[in-house]
């Protein structure tokens, strides 16, 4: 019989981290690829989308989370992101990147 470790708190965590990991990348993904039609419809303005669903698109960044939490609730995340040109977003997602890779 095969011997299994016990689950720790550190597992537990570990999966919960990459857990969110991969949907902040699902969101990340969904708002790149709807970034072309959010340019044309609402550029500037701030989107908020949880797995691959647009759930609102606000003026402001503070807005935008007053949004995701009245929807969602305090304790499930969700992504916010401020619709602009894809040059500027190239820059973003070097940054994006950097800091999930930080905290992993």
């Amino acid at each position: 019989m095969a011997r299994q470790e016990p689950s720790t708190p550190q597992k537990a965590h570990t999966h919960s981290v990459q857990h969110r990991d991969n949907e902040l990348l699902t969101e990340f993904k969904t708002f790149n690829d709807k970034l072309g039609q959010l340019i044309q419809d609402s550029p500037g303005k701030f989107v908020v989308i949880k797995h691959t669903k647009i759930l609102a698109v606000a003026d402001d960044y503070s807005k935008a989370l007053q949004i995701g939490y009245s929807k969602l609730g305090s304790s499930e995340p969700f992504f916010v992101e401020q619709v602009q040109d894809p040059r500027v977003s190239e820059r973003r997602n070097k940054v994006f990147h950097t800091k999930l890779e930080y905290f992993r």
